[in-house]
């Protein structure tokens, strides 16, 4: 008890309360008791660093600490163990358990819960007896599904669930854990993320879903969420990407081999992903100069070809063996320059989403006219100039031996 000084005594939760219940009260500024250096020597000692307990006040089913710790750790003494785990006051780790034993983890505020290389069975039921638990991690227990089972853990603040052989992300998977700050889903085999697999995660920062085998990234991501992000999209090969993966999110940095992931963000934000020169994030023709090169080299070749051909036409000098060679050249200047029409023109089509619609340009007939259009250059066009020069010396042989 604590003796107000010439009168009365008090109990010791009634100390140093900002309250006064001595006259004066001396309860409340007594150096020696509410200092912020008070010890509490044999007694309880409240987390607001103020207020002492006596030993008797705590468990007992009352508040009397200003942040109600008194009353915090009182089911530790309920507190079974998970059969083959090891427990050390507000920690569990389990290594290799494959059956369900006993074990009662409910309304206990644990700090950390580690399951490695556990059945499944096992860590599902685990999970569905949490309350309150700061840190999750679940890595190799070859979970073949991770969401929607974290929902009640409103405390949790990271989550690891790498190394397990999840497939799917579904919308809303992981979603309204106000204090989650940090996903780790790397290394399972992830090949579809649905739109919104993360929601409302009002303080997430970090989220790593690398090298998975995701081929989509969809859009919305990441939905609702008012945090700083960093994001590790690295060893996944996309084959479709959404204009809106990131819409509304604030990203930080992002750690991946795709540049056209970096596309999609700021400019102001990290991004490790090298993009050549020759690539770009808005257009199909990176710089103006090679967009003007395309325009003007079409319109000369273009032009001066079909001006010889009408001049070797009513000139009637393509019926000569020189004319045969002119008006072939002209031909192979003519295809060179309907190629650079095309490339202008895909420019054009797709401009400022060619990095997203890759896939797209690679299966059209444009593609397929201008890759047709280089083999020619590379195979036919050769081949048919020496076709025509040897029946030219051919023709030059014969006319000299008449």
């Amino acid at each position: 008890m604590f003796k107000c000084p010439g009168f009365y005594c008090l109990p010791w939760h009634m100390v140093c309360d900002a309250k006064w219940d001595c006259p004066q009260g001396l309860d409340e500024v007594d150096s020696n008791w509410c200092g912020l250096k008070q010890n509490c020597t044999q007694m309880f000692k409240c987390r607001d660093a103020n207020s002492c307990l006596h030993l008797g006040n705590v468990c007992d089913n009352k508040l009397d600490c200003i942040l109600g710790d008194d009353e915090s750790l009182c089911a530790l003494h309920k507190f079974q163990c998970p059969i083959r785990c090891n427990c050390l006051a507000l920690s569990v780790q389990c290594l290799h358990v494959h059956h369900c034993g006993q074990g009662n983890l409910e309304q206990l505020p644990l700090l950390a819960v580690s399951i490695h290389f556990s059945s499944p069975v096992f860590v599902y039921q685990v999970v569905s007896q949490l309350r309150i638990v700061e840190h999750l991690n679940l890595q190799r227990n070859d979970l073949l599904s991770l969401c929607h089972i974290f929902q009640k853990l409103l405390e949790l603040k990271s989550l690891s669930l790498n190394n397990n052989q999840a497939e799917i992300l579904d919308t809303s998977c992981i979603k309204n854990l106000p204090q989650l700050t940090t996903v780790l889903i790397a290394r399972n085999n992830i090949c579809f993320v649905a739109m919104k697999s993360f929601a409302n995660l009002s303080n997430l920062s970090f989220v790593d879903l690398s090298n998975n085998e995701m081929k989509i990234l969809p859009s919305h991501l990441i939905y609702n969420t008012q945090g700083r992000l960093h994001i590790d999209l690295c060893g996944n090969v996309f084959e479709t990407i959404h204009e809106d993966a990131f819409s509304g999110l604030t990203l930080r940095a992002m750690k991946t081999s795709d540049y056209r992931l970096c596309c999609l963000v700021s400019t102001e934000m990290l991004c490790n992903a090298t993009k050549m020169w020759h690539r770009s994030c808005q257009d199909f023709l990176s710089t103006t100069g090679l967009k003007f090169s395309c325009a003007f080299v079409f319109s000369v070749v273009f032009s001066t070809s079909l001006l010889s051909i009408g001049v070797q036409i009513s000139t009637k000098k393509y019926k000569t063996n020189h004319g045969v060679n002119v008006l072939a050249l002209n031909l192979n200047d003519m295809i060179f320059g309907l190629e650079l029409l095309c490339v202008w023109l895909v420019d054009l089509m797709y401009r400022g989403t060619f990095f997203l619609t890759k896939e797209n340009w690679l299966n059209s007939f444009p593609c397929y006219f201008m890759f047709t259009t280089v083999l020619h250059f590379c195979i036919c066009a050769p081949g048919l100039s020496l076709c025509l020069l040897s029946w030219n010396l051919l023709q030059w042989s014969s006319n000299r031996q008449n």
